[in-house]
């Protein structure tokens, strides 16, 4: 007994297979989950109406090679076809001929004998075509009739035997069988069952298989999933199930594109060879991209350079971590490679300038200070073609540019063992000159440097986790004393290091998101315990300050939502006032002007129930408006206060607001707050209104 792969399997598969492979991939927004493993290469399931297609008859062809034609219609050749592989085997040669020079030619579906599945398509020239050389026609004297290679088997469960050459075999044909002719239409439409049958009831000895041709798997795991199919009494079927098996094994490791052959060799062996045909990535093509250069783009998907077996689910992560970026989309389309056993791969790209910026106006004041602030920032995100990003702001408040003045820097990097981990270096350079009474004036400097490492964790489907840890170096310089008299300056300089730890969980009612960190003062290398005291009675220099906080964003019915957060700081001695916990204002508790109270230890919480978006249809994504209402609470401690020194401060609040989008980049955000706990600088009902209005690109 004999085995031999039939031509054309493997060529028609990994068509077959790219084209699914292809279909299934879609542009990712940012916004938008990983794409699905499950829906790249996922097999349709067998639909009613599928027929089998042995073979196909071409007539009326005068100009080219069976083996030609061949190659154009063997991927349609199988059992458990679609109907419409018939109109796509029509389409296909006749694409074929007209891509030869033969633009007038026409391709027709005979109408095929019942019970048949051998399909005739009759080739009508029209009109000759004429060698450029001699102007005469092309001379042919090969036959009418082109007869497609059979194929072994479909994508579909439903396989056909390996083709068995056997003396018995020989035997049991019948002798009246005539033999075939090149023109001899009428036998190649004969089926034969009989035949087919004694083949697949043959039976023989396996032993074992030799697995060659791949060096991915190990052959212990290679082995595990053919072993089932040795023994006694085996048949064809179970060598062609060995080859299933393992190419089951291959497409559900990720490797999409692997196929498995059973070349020519004899049953007597005992011992069956089976050739895995890896089908490496050939050509590579990167097209539209415009400001990412091709370089940065093959550095950022190292799964698809040439050579590389295709690993689908690398190249899903890659591509999903690649369209995070809000500039960038890649789209990858792949298709047979020109080269044997090779996938050749387009990357389609759409990205955008990698430049952004805001201008943000708000009234985020604090007392004895004009109202308004104005914010500008700038950022460009692909410095070097690195993924560098750098980013300056500028705070000033416009009414009275003397009382403040903020410029701050940050440069972000990718670390070199992964992209997705990164280095934030920045520095903040800060001037105020503030009246804090009637008659009296706080001059104050600040300059902080700071580096922070970010470090996204492994985490599943709808939880996602981060850990961050840094240092700054902080030095602030303030006078305070009579306007327009020498003060008393009291200068500082520390060196907090500080960790933190953030997660995030979706599921199908909303999101839950906590966080925790802490901060250390160490005392005695850049610290300088005095200028601790001086700051703050009772400060040690040497401080340890905690902080937590848990957050609920909830669907509810009708397109509500309720947002519950709360968090606080917890310290082990008096601290600094630049470290202190401060509340109030548009990032805690509204009603009251910003940083209104201070204290070492705090806790805020805040609910929220959001309506649904107003006018959602008549906008047409123009603009948005979302209703809410919300109450919000503060306590916060001082630990050792000074005798004239409030021990604690409370402060609650309750409004309502409006945030939405005008037109495009344009946003904004409204809150009325009511003071309900009064305290020496704002009296309770009085009502506060806090917006800004930004711009970003």
């Amino acid at each position: 007994m004999r085995f031999e792969s039939r031509p054309g399997r493997v060529e028609r598969i990994a068509i077959l297979l790219l084209l699914a492979l292809s279909t299934g991939v879609a542009p990712v927004r940012a916004d938008e989950g990983e794409i699905d493993t499950t829906e790249l290469a996922a097999p349709q399931p067998e639909a009613q109406g599928r027929i089998s297609i042995r073979r196909f008859v071409i007539t009326g062809n005068s100009r080219f090679s069976k083996e030609e034609l061949n190659q154009q219609l063997q991927r349609f050749v199988g059992r458990n076809r679609a109907k419409a592989d018939i109109e796509a085997a029509r389409e296909a040669l006749e694409i074929f001929f007209r891509e030869q020079g033969y633009s007038a030619a026409t391709v027709k579906v005979m109408e095929p004998a019942p019970g048949k599945s051998v399909i005739a398509l009759d080739v009508q020239e029209n009109l000759p075509k004429l060698t450029a050389a001699t102007g005469q026609l092309p001379k042919d004297d090969k036959p009418d009739e082109v007869l497609a290679a059979p194929v072994m088997e479909s994508l579909d469960t439903e396989k056909t035997t390996p083709a068995i050459e056997t003396e018995k075999t020989a035997q049991t044909a019948p002798t009246s069988e005539k033999s075939p002719k090149a023109d001899d239409s009428e036998f190649l439409l004969e089926e034969e069952p009989k035949a087919e049958t004694a083949l697949q009831s043959e039976t023989f000895t396996i032993k074992g298989f030799i697995i060659e041709g791949t060096s991915i798997f190990t052959q212990e795991e290679l082995q595990n999933q053919v072993k089932r199919f040795c023994g006694r009494g085996k048949t064809a079927v179970d060598v062609e199930g060995a080859r299933d098996a393992l190419e089951r094994f291959f497409h559900g490791r990720g490797y999409p594109a692997m196929l498995v052959n059973i070349p020519a060799q004899s049953s007597s062996n005992r011992i069956f060879r089976l050739d895995v045909i890896e089908n490496r990535i050939g050509n590579v093509l990167v097209s539209g991209n415009k400001w990412v250069s091709t370089g940065r783009i093959i550095r950022d998907i190292p799964s698809i350079l040439p050579g590389k077996v295709l690993q689908l689910k690398e190249l899903q992560n890659e591509i999903n971590a690649a369209n995070r970026n809000p500039d960038f989309k890649a789209i990858p389309e792949m298709q047979p490679g020109k080269a044997p056993e090779t996938i050749d791969i387009s990357l389609k790209v759409q990205d955008k300038l990698p430049l952004h910026g805001s201008l943000e106006l708000n009234n985020r004041a604090s007392h004895d200070t004009t109202a308004l602030r104005l914010n500008a920032a700038l950022r460009y995100d692909n410095l070097w073609q690195r993924d560098h990003s750098i980013s300056v702001q500028y705070q000033i408040a416009p009414q009275a540019p003397e009382e403040v003045q903020v410029v701050s820097g940050s440069y972000t990097l990718p670390m070199f063992w992964s992209r997705d981990d990164k280095l934030v270096v920045y520095g903040v350079v800060s001037n105020s000159n503030t009246n804090s009474a009637v008659g009296y004036s706080n001059l104050g400097k600040g300059n902080v440097i700071g580096s922070r490492l970010i470090l996204p964790l492994q985490g599943s489907e709808g939880f996602f986790h981060s850990a961050v840890a840094g240092f700054d170096y902080k030095e602030f310089s303030e006078t305070v004393g009579l306007a327009g008299a020498p003060g008393v300056k009291t200068p500082i300089r520390y060196f907090p290091v500080s960790a933190s730890y953030s997660a995030y969980m979706r599921d199908a009612g909303g999101m839950t998101s906590f966080t925790s960190g802490f901060s250390v003062l160490f005392r005695g290398a850049i610290t300088d315990v005095r200028e601790v005291e001086d700051k703050r009675y009772k400060a040690r220099g040497n401080s340890i300050v905690m902080t937590a906080g848990l957050e609920r964003n909830q669907q509810l019915p009708g397109g509500f939502s309720l947002l519950a957060k709360f968090d606080g700081q917890l310290s082990d001695q008096p601290l600094i006032s630049n470290e202190q916990y401060t509340a109030g204002g548009v990032e805690s508790v509204r009603g009251y002007r910003e940083s209104e109270a201070s204290g070492d230890n705090a806790v805020h919480g805040v609910i929220e129930l959001v309506a649904p978006e107003l006018l959602k249809q008549a906008s047409k994504e123009r603009f948005s408006m979302t209703p809410y209402i919300f109450y919000e609470a503060a306590h916060l401690w001082v630990r050792d206060p000074l005798p004239e020194q409030d021990s604690s401060a409370d402060l609650q609040g309750i409004g309502f607001g409006l945030r939405g989008t005008l037109l495009k980049g344009l946003d904004f955000q409204t809150d009325l707050g009511f003071p309900l706990h009064e305290n020496s600088r704002t009296k309770a009902g009085d009502a506060r209104l806090h917006f800004k209005v930004r711009y970003q690109f």
